[in-house]
């Protein structure tokens, strides 16, 4: 294993906030380096599936004080830019592999975003499966998702 890469996931499916956002832009400068020479949908799998965890942010994680009542719209903020990193690393990895589904994924959240926290965290959980099953489906075509052994063998 590259040491690129076992650096990148210890990066992921993490609760905690910072971890969150390290990983996604890891993901995203790596396949961007990678470009499309190298299939990293193992990766982006990981991303998608993190669609469906729970971020725990909490007072602490601010280096500055705030008020309680400003706490709850930060975090409503925060725990929007983290799903959506992770929603642009899906779409960038679309744009390398030209993938028009990929690239346009954030559609399927219908506007979401304009929403509370608890709508949006409902349609980006239901995202998750949708970008699994386009990551998946590109890879086949591609044949890069789990290949054939005997044709590793060959090669």
């Amino acid at each position: 294993m590259e040491k690129k890469w076992a650096y990148i996931q210890a990066f992921l499916s993490s609760r905690n906030p910072t971890k969150s956002i390290i990983s996604s832009s890891l993901v995203r400068r790596y396949i961007q380096q990678c470009g499309a020479k190298n299939d990293n949908y193992r990766l982006l799998l990981s991303l998608a599936n993190d669609l469906r965890e729970k971020i725990d942010i909490r007072m602490s994680d601010f280096r500055y004080e705030i008020e309680s009542d400003e706490f709850f719209l930060l975090k409503e903020n925060y725990m929007k830019d983290i799903a959506l990193l992770k929603v642009y690393a899906i779409q960038e990895y679309g744009a390398i592999t030209e993938n028009e589904e990929l690239m346009w994924v954030s559609d399927e959240l219908n506007g979401s975003l304009l929403s509370s926290w608890k709508e949006f965290e409902v349609d980006i959980k239901a995202l998750a499966p949708v970008a699994t099953s386009y990551i998946i489906a590109s890879a086949q075509r591609r044949g890069s998702f789990f290949p054939d052994s005997s044709a590793e063998a060959i090669a």
